[in-house]
């Protein structure tokens, strides 16, 4: 789905819905000039939720999000009521077209900057399919699940919980990898590397070089999170 900091910072108000028969329930008794729906949400899918509302509400623009891209979907979608059907990951002039038509929203702001170390951003924009929304959300994914990564690395090699940390290591090399942070991933790999080995001297050095990558990384994808 879209971001709700993607949306605010086109000057949108957004509320959001934990399950269709919440959405429903928002839709009938607040006022809102679109909704995105998401076609598969838990108690109740969008399709469902889009012909409740429109038995009562046959004017709101509804515009389907799904991630499936299968024959027939986008038919269901118009079927079910909604005026328009967006797969994701979403492009931002596909969002921007469908905004601009129901919402007068013409233009997509700036979402990252031109460079954001220790990522490579145009390496990682390629690997995203040049999806400026998509890689925006894999950096703010990134921070939201590496953030507190220091300190849990730092408690695994104190208490000698190394399959713990390798783990740690392990993912945090992949995603540095879908992000062209090179530094990231070499560091990963040699504290990897050190881990395996077992000598302590080698895992100490590896590891503070590792934080040090790993700490400009977060740094890095926190300039991006939504000014409070």
């Amino acid at each position: 789905m879209v971001g709700t900091e993607i949306l605010t910072s086109m000057g949108l108000k957004v509320q959001t819905a934990n399950n269709g028969k919440e959405g429903v329930t928002k839709a009938l008794t607040e006022h809102f000039d679109l909704i995105l729906m998401d076609i598969q949400m838990p108690i109740m899918d969008g399709l469902e939720a889009t012909k409740q509302i429109r038995a009562v509400n046959k004017d709101i623009p509804i515009i389907a999000m799904t991630a499936l891209a299968m024959s027939g979907d986008k038919e269901k979608s118009l079927a079910a009521g909604m005026n328009a059907h967006l797969i994701t990951p979403i492009e931002s002039h596909k969002l921007v077209a469908v905004l601009d038509k129901w919402l007068n929203v013409q233009e997509m702001p700036q979402l990252l900057p031109e460079k954001l170390p220790p990522f490579d951003l145009a390496k990682a924009a390629v690997l995203c399919n040049n999806n400026e929304i998509l890689l925006h959300q894999s950096l703010l994914k990134f921070h939201n699940i590496y953030a507190n990564a220091v300190e849990d690395l730092t408690h695994f090699i104190n208490t000698k919980a190394f399959s713990q940390a390798l783990f740690l290591a392990h993912s945090i090399k992949g995603i540095a990898a879908t992000l062209a942070a090179k530094e990231l991933e070499i560091s990963a790999v040699s504290f990897e590397k050190a881990i395996h080995s077992k000598k302590a001297n080698d895992i100490n050095i590896q590891f503070n070089h590792f934080i040090t990558a790993l700490t400009l990384a977060v740094a890095a994808t926190a300039t991006l999170l939504p000014q409070v």
